[in-house]
């Protein structure tokens, strides 16, 4: 949700309101997602937010640039599975990127 985007965000020091995000739908599988962010009404950019199972496949997918699928066992070895989704705060842009942008 907008909700669970803009928590990572906050964690990574950018203060931003969910309300500045937009969801064109639900996201609820695992993968890579693009994101626009409403900075200003004529101000608006794209980030890939990286839904996991862990922080492991949250890297995994992030060097890949796909999601993990249970058919390949290299990967899921590497991934420790739990319920808890988690929000790669590493896909989010630099300061000096967002300033440049």
């Amino acid at each position: 949700s907008t909700r669970d985007v803009a928590e990572a965000a906050a964690a990574k020091g950018f203060k931003t309101n969910r309300d500045q995000y937009v969801l064109n739908q639900a996201i609820k599988t695992l993968g890579l997602f693009p994101v626009k962010l409403a900075l200003h009404p004529e101000v608006t950019l794209t980030i890939t937010v990286n839904v996991a199972r862990s922080e492991e496949e949250a890297k995994l997918q992030t060097e890949r640039g796909a999601a993990i699928v249970k058919a390949d066992k290299e990967a899921a070895e590497a991934i420790a599975a739990t319920d808890q989704p988690v929000i790669d705060p590493s896909a989010f842009l630099d300061s000096k990127e967002v300033e440049a942008a």
